[in-house]
């Protein structure tokens, strides 16, 4: 039954042909405007700017019955009490999915979403022709994708692509599902075939809390109304702890000898990458893959036994897998023409951080060299965490800005120190392109640099200004001028 609030919303837009939107930047003729109180920003501080334009009806939070601050006729708002919980019916009448058509796979946890996603992504559209995308990245059509502002978009714009790329009987989609959005309800009225789990690791206590609040946030995608299936990951606490909710779930492990339903029975590292013998449901093998570091033997146990739960045969798996290409941004090789290894990677946790650098050990004869920092603004906790990780797997730091925002790097990196040994080499480099200009001059034939902490992202964030910025353009400008 629709309320009369939503009855409004869908009869304006059925007379006008607009959409609703959640960014007053983005409202056309005819739009809906959805105003929200937000963390940063308020949204209702822009309706009487969005009233300017012709058509534009506003979807505002607050008391029913407030006073319009509109001028009457097409130019009005409706007032709705705690619309921002309301989002997932607002979604689903708006843009209806049809889950006959599209298929939709989420995955959480603090490490592996985008990898997951992504190769989920390739073999699903390798095995059936297209895949939708929803992730750190960007958004579309494996793969082409466009950026988003955040890992989960909102839910207008989740519910607009779902529904775009079911009427194009596009059959997959894979989506990263962050804490932030399944707290701030950005996948409310969203069923997933498939749920992932891979692990939980300390990061945005800043938002969260606790550690327990964290999982919470996380344990919501497994509700068995909103996801058909389960993928868990077991190797942490945090995902035994899941399979007493869901033990119906896939039980998958990345490591050797473990009691699940998927897990490796043998690891071979190779310059080239992994190959790796499983035993899985769907039968046992071999798979060859591009891929460096053992967390990735995790991420395919997940990417296995997700595809299992969609009905394919080891054997056609291991031949996707084969054709995995690595992730933009995630161990990212840059083999240097000194013989040098550089490796660009989103590591940012302390977690991601050490299985980073204990892959990049796997692969020097000789030093490993670490660039990194901590991001402005972001939980002050992990930062002594971070060196600590950096300095026990690391012969020499270079430590440097990361997103600092509006805080102080100085002030980031004193909160960085109390977590470096003694004993350790490290050198403070403010700017990001120099600090990987010094390692690369640092560096000798057989060193591996591990570029930890912004992986894809093309900018660096100083006072509210995204300045254009990349690791991978900096370490190939790094060795030419290192010449």
């Amino acid at each position: 039954m629709k309320t009369d609030w939503l009855t409004q919303v869908i009869q304006h837009l059925e007379r006008t042909g607009g959409t609703a939107v959640l960014d007053s930047r983005a409202v056309n003729s005819g739009d809906v405007f959805v105003a929200l109180p937000g963390q940063n920003v308020d949204g209702r501080d822009f309706i009487s700017q969005v009233l300017g334009q012709e058509s534009v009806l506003v979807l505002a939070e607050g008391e029913a019955g407030r006073q319009n601050s509109g001028t009457g006729g097409e130019h009005s708002v409706v007032w709705v009490p705690e619309l921002s919980r309301r989002l997932g019916q607002l979604a689903e009448a708006l843009f209806a999915v049809n889950e006959s058509n599209l298929s939709l796979l989420g995955v959480t946890g603090t490490n592996g979403k985008t990898s997951i996603s992504h190769f989920l992504a390739q073999c699903l559209s390798a095995e059936a022709g297209r895949c939708g995308l929803i992730g750190t990245i960007g958004a579309g059509l494996w793969p082409q994708q466009q950026t988003t502002y955040n890992t989960t978009p909102d839910v207008l714009t989740n519910h607009r692509l779902l529904a775009q790329w079911a009427e194009m009987n596009v059959p997959y989609a894979a989506m990263e599902v962050s804490s932030h959005a399944l707290v701030q309800g950005r996948v409310d009225g969203l069923r997933f075939r498939v749920a992932m789990f891979t692990q939980l690791t300390r990061d945005h206590l800043d938002f969260h809390g606790t550690m327990e609040n964290y999982f919470a946030a996380k344990k919501q995608l497994f509700d068995p109304a909103r996801s058909q299936a389960a993928v868990v990951c077991i190797d942490d606490r945090w995902g035994q702890e899941l399979l007493n909710y869901r033990r119906d779930a896939i039980r998958v492990s990345g490591k050797v000898g473990a009691v699940a339903n998927v897990a490796p029975t043998q690891v071979e590292r190779h310059p080239q990458g992994l190959r790796i013998s499983w035993t899985t449901p769907w039968g046992d093998g071999v798979t060859d893959t591009q891929l460096i570091g053992d967390f990735n033997v995790a991420n395919l146990a997940v990417v296995i036994g997700t595809l299992g739960a969609l009905g394919l045969s080891f054997e056609r798996m291991a031949e996707l897998l084969a054709q995995l290409t690595p992730v933009a941004g995630r161990m990212q090789p840059v083999l240097l023409k000194n013989g040098v290894l550089a490796l660009v990677d989103y590591a940012h946790t302390p977690d991601a951080l050490e299985k980073a650098l204990q892959a990049a050990r796997h692969h020097s004869t000789g030093r490993v060299h670490c660039v990194f920092g901590c991001g402005g603004e972001r939980d002050r906790g992990k930062r002594p965490l971070m060196a600590a990780a950096a300095a026990a797997r690391a012969d020499q730091l270079w430590v440097t800005s990361d997103n600092p925002r509006s805080e102080s790097f100085l002030q980031i990196v004193s909160d960085m120190l109390p977590g470096m040994p003694r004993d350790a080499r490290y050198e403070v480099v403010a700017d990001r392109a120099e600090a990987i200009l010094m390692a690369v001059r640092d560096a000798v034939p057989g060193d591996v640099i591990l570029i930890a902490g912004k992986g894809h992202e093309t900018y660096q964030e100083i006072q509210g200004v995204k300045h254009h910025y990349s690791d991978l353009e900096a370490v190939q400008a790094a060795e030419e001028r290192a010449q």
